[in-house]
């Protein structure tokens, strides 16, 4: 016998007593193991090149000079987007930068005008020089402290300006650039036609495909800083209660910040959060079921919006060693029907609303002018009426959701 060090296709290498019959039988193994290993690596570089066709296409990402001011035009609608950054910015700067993060957030505040061409789940990108005819554009930003800040998201919010007399919290999702995840907030907040105005938690993403692991550090040093947003914005006496978004890998930070909440015994921020809603959440099942747990019974049913064929998704499940993620669950599998009544949540499948070029990962981009048209529509329920269970967004066209409506299936898949 001789002990053999054995690496498997991983790279994981543990030492094994073998049986020496023979210097080539030694020579086939190191063969066999150096095949193995060279196989994994070729198949996560082809899964990487997927992955990074899949959401990157061709097009290419707006630089920050779409955030220049422009001056001298006169909005048709016009939406303030309140911005709680923890990534870093020089002083008194009214632009956080592209690299490095903090652990206390900045403020600012920036308004953007909406295009009148502008079509639902779309940002009207400039290529070059903004014009607010076309494109999405600031028309102004500023540099804000704290108490600024939540003076006038509390103003806006006492003058049902907000989304009515709440205040929405988007937190994106990972590669996001600051000006991705800002003009997607004003899109968010233009589709659903309920306020004109909402708070951006902004987290140092690395806005690169490949900073998946830099990301995942990026919201785990953000948790207090977004626990410390929702307290001081819920303890303003004009907000009548606090609506959290969050999308992908925002969704597990979003959950540890309520998680401290709850852990911190602030039942008074706990009861102002009147819907909490993860968008294609990228969190490991079982920790999502744990942090359930923790957080407890919220005033309505935590949303969770899930897609089949999230390719993004597939890719964090494979980066996380086959881990089911919570955002990629089957709303037709019994034991997702038993667990969502459970733990209180309400999935539901927006597989329809999700495109290719997304990468299945962006259906959440078309749910908000769905839920804000259901609100008024009276074709159906809105997501916050309903309880606790699993449905279907029935949907025949994503840029006109008008006849929308939500299937429940618990009755029929059991």
């Amino acid at each position: 016998m001789v002990l053999v060090r054995v690496c498997d296709a991983l790279g994981g290498c543990r030492l094994i007593y073998a049986p020496l019959t023979s210097r080539r039988r030694l020579s086939f193994m190191r063969i066999d193991l150096s095949t193995l290993r060279q196989l994994a690596y070729y198949t996560t570089a082809a899964l990487i090149i997927a992955f990074v066709t899949a959401l990157g296409g061709c097009s290419r990402r707006p630089g920050p000079s779409v955030l220049d001011p422009v001056s001298g035009f006169k909005a048709t609608k016009l939406v303030n987007v309140y911005v709680a950054s923890t990534r870093a910015a020089q002083p008194e700067a009214a632009v956080p930068l592209a690299e490095g993060g903090t652990a206390a957030p900045t403020y600012f505040r920036y308004a953007i005008s909406i295009p009148p061409n502008h079509r639902p789940t779309e940002i009207e990108w400039p290529i070059d020089v903004p014009d607010p005819t076309k494109h999405f554009s600031v028309l102004s930003a500023e540099r804000l402290n704290e108490e600024s800040l939540l003076a006038k998201i509390g103003e806006a919010a006492a003058h049902g300006e907000s989304l009515g007399y709440d205040v929405g919290i988007f937190v994106h999702g990972y590669n996001n650039s600051f000006q991705e995840s800002l003009f997607r907030t004003a899109q968010l907040v233009a589709d659903s036609n309920a306020g004109r105005s909402a708070v951006l938690f902004s987290w140092p993403s690395k806005a690169e495909l490949t900073g998946y692991i830099a990301d995942k550090d990026a919201v785990t040093l953000a948790r207090d800083a977004l626990a410390h947003v929702v307290t001081r914005v819920a303890a303003d006496r004009g907000v009548k209660g606090v609506k959290l978004v969050a999308h992908s890998m925002g969704s597990w930070l979003t959950m540890e910040a309520v998680r401290q909440i709850r852990i911190a015994s602030d039942i008074r921020t706990l009861e102002k959060i009147d819907d909490l809603t993860l968008a294609a959440p990228d969190i490991d099942t079982e920790v999502f079921l744990q942090q359930l747990r923790v957080v407890g019974r919220l005033r309505s049913p935590v949303t969770v919006l899930v897609s089949k064929g999230d390719q993004a998704l597939s890719f964090s499940r494979f980066l996380a060693g086959g881990q089911l993620r919570a955002g990629a669950a089957d709303i037709d599998d019994p034991r997702v029907i038993a667990g969502a009544e459970a733990a209180n949540v309400r999935v539901i499948d927006i597989s329809r609303l999700a495109t290719s070029e997304g990468a299945g990962h962006d259906g959440f981009t078309a749910y908000s002018a769905i839920y804000g048209r259901l609100q008024t529509s009276g074709d159906g329920p809105i997501a916050s009426s309903v309880g606790a269970g699993v449905y279907a967004l029935d949907v025949t066209d994503r840029l006109k959701p008008l006849d929308a409506r939500l299937e429940h299936r618990a009755a029929t898949a059991q």
